[in-house]
């Protein structure tokens, strides 16, 4: 099942289909199976073919479904970095976007606890 599901991602996310990433990410949850599944080979997860795709899009998609920020590839980069590494300016521009509006949110969460 994983494994039909990481091809799945796989398509998807090179496709640059958000509907079949949402299917896909909703095939996952229904089977309780993480979305930062790795591939045997590269080691690297749908996320990360996002960026290499420098899909923007694909790039939201996937961290609003809960796509792991602090994942790392087999060379041991951050998506953030892997991104700034490969020239992909759109999925740099996401990440970043993401990750702003996550530390607003904890700020905003601190300051009324």
């Amino acid at each position: 099942m994983k494994d039909a599901l990481l091809q799945k991602f796989k398509r998807a996310t090179y496709s640059g289909s958000s509907k079949e990433i949402e299917e896909t990410l909703a095939e996952a949850k229904a089977a309780k199976i993480t979305i930062d599944l790795e591939e045997p080979i590269s080691g690297i997860t749908p996320l990360f073919w996002a960026i290499m795709k420098d899909d923007k899009k694909a790039v939201k998609t996937l961290l609003k479904a809960g796509a792991s920020i602090d994942s790392r590839d087999p060379s041991g980069r951050s998506p953030e970095a892997f991104a700034r590494r490969q020239g992909k300016l759109e999925a740099l521009n996401a990440l970043r976007a993401y990750l702003t509006e996550t530390r607003e949110r904890v700020k905003k969460t601190q300051e009324v606890a």
